[in-house]
């Protein structure tokens, strides 16, 4: 699956705006994600890239790009 339709799917489980996603500031609150949003990103990581990210390492993720980065490593490994 490529990035775009990630990122329109983690849009939606945001509830954020789609435009947003290309924003370089900080979106996430470090330390604010919830048990259910950790899991529902990580659910759409796994469909999209058949792959399982720790939920320690994304609740550190606080911008679209740490979190595309943390994809990438771990679509390498």
């Amino acid at each position: 699956m490529d990035e775009s339709a990630f990122l329109d799917k983690l849009a939606t489980a945001l509830e954020i705006d789609r435009s947003a996603l290309g924003q370089p500031e900080s979106l996430f609150n470090p330390g604010s994600w919830d048990s259910l949003a950790i899991m529902e990103v990580i659910a759409i990581i796994d469909d999209c890239y058949g792959i399982t990210v720790p939920a320690v390492e994304l609740a550190k993720c606080n911008t679209v790009e740490s979190l595309l980065s943390l994809v990438r490593r771990h679509k390498l490994s």
